[in-house]
């Protein structure tokens, strides 16, 4: 068990030629969009596996929790993975977070990617490794809906360990919801209902 004051675990970034394993543990995905993503991480130099349940369907789930939770542990486990990204959020991560082998996320930290009910599976990673993970766009990717700067940013997030400055964007709609100053710190999501 990780104390309250652990200090966060950073995984090594990714170099050209890791491997990064493309997991499902919520809803299903599509093989289409996450060619695209395959297409892109590949432009990185990253080497795409797919898990052997990523396009698992099983009524509103990526397969049967079990099988997304062997897929994650086996990301973990495999010394030769070096990251794994979501295919995307959706609904399921939370059913599975219980079943992650934590030892091996702590014997061997890796990067993880993903948004929207992936944020679960991180808060656990949080609490059971103090694993930093990244929130951002998943391997289905769907050019319409991601822009390139987010692109970018997922690059720059899996390939280096520079700091991340999060600026505010004048044509989001949230742009008019901020505060002056600036803030230093460990950035932890949440899940909004």
């Amino acid at each position: 068990m990780i104390t309250e004051n652990a200090t966060a675990v950073r995984p090594p970034a990714l170099c050209p030629g890791d491997p990064v394993m493309l997991v499902s543990p919520s809803g299903p995905t599509r093989p289409e969009r996450v060619a695209r993503g395959i297409e892109l991480l590949a432009g990185w130099g990253l080497r795409p596996v797919l898990a052997p349940n990523a396009y698992a369907r099983q009524g509103y789930l990526a397969g049967a929790d079990e099988l997304r939770a062997a897929d994650l542990n086996a990301a973990f486990a495999d010394p030769e993975v070096r990251g794994v990204i979501c295919t995307r959020g959706g609904y399921g991560a939370q059913r599975v977070v219980d079943l992650i082998d934590m030892a091996a996320v702590r014997r061997d930290p890796k990067v993880v990617a993903g948004f929207s009910d992936i944020t679960a599976l991180q808060f656990a990673l949080w609490r059971g490794a103090r694993l930093a993970s990244l929130h951002g766009p998943g391997a289905a990717w769907l050019d319409e809906r991601t822009p390139l700067r987010s692109a970018e940013s997922l690059h720059a997030a899996l390939t280096t360990t520079e700091p991340v400055t999060v600026t505010a964007v004048a044509e989001e709609e949230t742009f008019g919801v901020r505060v002056p100053g600036r803030a230093v710190g460990p950035l932890l999501g949440a899940i909004s209902a």
